[in-house]
């Protein structure tokens, strides 16, 4: 295979790499996401429960479909409660997973784009004011910055997608 041809069968492979890695990293904000909301939901389940537990006296009471289905309740509580804590402990794991991907780049400036854009989930225009800010020209040249932010970002995504794909596969 002559030297074109085998860059370009690695160009193509980095690709496709860094795609699973981006995919990767999409579903661990996903989580994120889906960890805030399912907080949110078990706050509204307690609050719920709060409401309705001063009204049973304790005292003991024939079994009837309405005891029932509070106590349904009450362990739904308990279920979504258990299920948010596995889910928090998986994140986690991910989270340490990505810090230690992103630590095994050389340049400080691009592990903190990586951490600004996927553990702080920043948008782009915060990320480049957050590394550039302090050169005198900034205001003046914002866009050119964020061109070097995006072209730091990319190459610091192809350089975690195949360190990424070196631990994993």
């Amino acid at each position: 295979m002559d030297k074109t041809r085998y860059d370009e069968a690695r160009a193509g492979q980095d690709a496709a790499r860094v795609e699973d890695f981006k995919e990767w990293l999409d579903g661990y904000q996903g989580e994120a996401a889906e960890i805030v909301e399912r907080r949110e939901r078990l706050a509204m389940m307690r609050t719920w429960q709060t409401k309705i537990t001063p009204t049973l006296t304790g005292m003991p009471r024939p079994p009837t479909t309405v005891n029932r289905g509070l106590e349904n309740r009450f362990d739904s509580v308990d279920r979504a409660a258990q299920s948010l804590q596995r889910a928090v402990e998986v994140h986690k794991q991910t989270e340490a997973a990505i810090r230690g991907i992103i630590d095994t780049l050389q340049s400080e400036k691009m592990r903190r784009i990586m951490r600004l854009r996927y553990l702080d989930g920043l948008e782009w225009s915060e990320i480049t004011r957050q590394c550039y800010q302090d050169k005198p020209d900034f205001t003046e040249k914002v866009a050119a910055y964020q061109r070097r932010t995006y072209r730091d970002h990319a190459r610091a995504l192809k350089l975690c997608a195949r360190e990424w794909w070196r631990t994993t596969v």
